[in-house]
C-alpha cells in the first residue's frame, strides 16, 4: 500500500563523505531523505566526489553491505555571489542598509536582500531611491519603489556591485493667515516681498502688519 511505502521511504537513512583524496566535507553536509545533498556553508569551493550509502532497511539487525545501497557522484560546490554596496553623496538626509538583522550592512549575498533605509533631515522629505552597477559606465540608475513602506534590492536581481543613489526635496509647507482684518488693520506673509501660501526650509518669513490710513 502508500501507506507502507510511504513508511519505507521513511526508514531510508543516508550518511555522506567525500570520496576524493585529501578533501573532507564540512560539519553540515547532510543527505537527505529524498537523496538531495546539503552541503555547509563553510565547505571549501571546487569539485569533490561524494560517497553516499543509503541504508535499504533500518528496522533489519542486518548492518552489513548487503543490506546498504553504496554510490559516488561528483558534487561541484561553488561559492554564493555576495555584492558590495556603497551610497552615492546624500543630501539633506542619511541613508543605511540592512541585510536580514545586519544593521549598516556593506554587502549582501545573491540569495538574500539588501534594505535600503533613508531618513530625512528636519524639513526634508523622500524624493527617490535608486541604484546602477558600481561598474557602469553610464550615470542611468535603476528606481526602487516601496513595497509595504521598504526599500529592497534583491540578491539575485542584480549582477554585480551597486552604488545606491538617495534623494530629498524641501517639504513645501502650507501657509494658512488666519489673521482677521479689524479697523484697517491686517496682517500679510511674505517671503520678500511676496504674498506666500507655502514655504520650504532656509526660506524667512515676514509678518507684515498693514493699516489702511486714516481717513479725515
Amino acid at each position: 500500500s502508500s501507506a507502507a511505502s510511504d513508511v519505507y521511504k521513511r526508514q531510508i537513512t543516508w550518511s555522506v563523505e567525500s570520496a576524493t583524496e585529501g578533501v573532507s566535507l564540512a560539519d553540515g553536509t547532510v543527505m537527505a531523505q529524498d537523496g538531495t545533498l546539503t552541503v555547509a556553508a563553510d565547505q571549501a569551493v571546487g569539485k569533490l566526489t561524494v560517497k553516499a550509502t543509503a541504508v535499504k532497511d533500518i528496522a533489519s539487525s542486518d548492518d552489513t553491505d548487503a543490506n546498504k545501497v553504496v554510490g559516488t557522484f561528483e558534487v561541484n560546490v561553488i561559492a554564493e555571489k555576495s555584492f558590495q554596496v556603497v551610497a552615492a553623496t546624500v543630501e539633506n538626509g542619511k541613508v543605511a542598509f540592512k541585510v536580514g538583522d545586519t544593521e549598516n550592512a556593506t554587502s549582501f549575498k545573491e540569495s538574500e536582500t539588501l534594505e535600503i533605509v533613508p531618513t530625512a533631515n528636519a524639513g526634508y522629505e523622500l524624493d527617490s531611491v535608486s541604484y546602477k552597477l558600481t561598474s557602469a559606465e553610464d550615470d542611468t540608475y535603476t528606481t526602487v519603489t516601496a513595497t509595504e513602506g521598504k526599500y529592497t534590492v534583491a540578491g539575485n536581481a542584480i549582477a554585480g556591485d551597486i552604488t545606491v543613489k538617495v534623494t530629498f526635496k524641501a517639504i513645501n509647507y502650507k501657509i494658512t493667515n488666519n489673521t482677521v482684518a479689524e479697523n484697517g488693520n491686517s496682517i500679510a506673509i511674505r517671503i520678500g516681498d511676496t504674498e506666500a501660501a507655502t514655504a520650504i526650509v532656509g526660506q524667512t518669513l515676514s509678518l507684515i502688519h498693514i493699516s489702511e490710513p486714516t481717513r479725515h
